[in-house]
């Protein structure tokens, strides 16, 4: 895993990287300090990242803080909704966007994200509904975590 920091025309970026080039976590500021994370919208560099040029090379831990200053006041929240979600319950949301995790589903207090790997054959699309089973959580993005993907009927 590679972690950088870029400072581009008014905007900061903090970007977890994995070997292969592709961003699994992103802490945005724009010109007016507004903060996005990539675990609660859609704001995820979706092309190859160089972590080579025009980027500074940072630490784990620095990364680690930036992303923990960035989720904490949602956390208490996120502590909350998750007990609402067992192992193994089945449940239903509506695909919001994709990731290289897989699709981010809204549950509607909260975030999922559903792998899709039986679900490849099916079309599936921002909007669409799925189901599937709770099979554990993704504490650091503070998702629900669904296998078992299945398309519903409209």
């Amino acid at each position: 895993m590679t972690y950088i920091f870029v400072d581009f025309e008014g905007y900061k970026y903090w970007i977890e990287v994995n070997d292969e080039g592709t961003a699994l976590r992103q802490v945005t500021i724009d010109e007016n300090n507004i903060t996005s994370i990539s675990c609660l919208e859609p704001c995820l560099a979706d092309q190859y990242v160089d972590t080579e040029n025009d980027c500074e090379i940072i630490s784990k831990d620095e990364f680690e803080k930036v992303w923990e200053n960035a989720v904490l006041p949602y956390r208490k929240i996120w502590n909350t909704e998750k007990l609402k979600y067992k192992k193994g319950q089945n449940i239903s949301g509506i695909i919001k966007y994709f990731y290289p995790q897989g699709a981010v589903l809204d549950l509607n207090n909260g975030y999922g994200c559903m792998n899709i790997e039986n679900c490849r054959e099916k079309p599936l699309y921002p909007g669409c509904s799925v189901s599937g089973t709770i099979s554990g959580y993704d504490e650091e993005n503070m998702w629900i975590l669904i296998k078992n993907c299945e398309l519903e009927q409209s």
